[in-house]
């Protein structure tokens, strides 16, 4: 596991934060906006609410990917390799040229 910066976890809670207030400010300004859509039914205001979700939903995931923690390592010392050691199956590397 690669080390952290001492102030990563702060940082991350306040992008995550920032972020989700971002979008929940923008979900004020777009709910302000006129709805005037026409027989179409989308109006000036639609793109603008799309985009205050998803800065919502995004800041929601970030916060609660900061608040599950710490990361674990993905390749703890102990686990299984993923492919046993084979001695019928060459090493990885520069390919050897086909004879004719």
């Amino acid at each position: 596991m690669t080390p952290r910066a001492p102030g990563a976890r702060r940082a991350e809670l306040v992008a995550s934060l920032s972020v989700l207030g971002l979008g929940l400010g923008a979900t004020a300004v777009a709910i302000g906006l006129p709805e005037g859509g026409g027989y179409a039914r989308i109006g000036p205001n639609f793109v603008p609410k799309l985009v205050a979700g998803a800065l919502v939903l995004l800041g929601a995931w970030l916060l609660a990917e900061w608040a599950s923690g710490p990361d674990a390592d993905p390749h703890p010392a102990d686990h299984e390799p993923l492919v046993p050691d084979r001695p019928d199956v060459p090493a990885p590397g520069p390919q050897r040229p086909v004879a004719d």
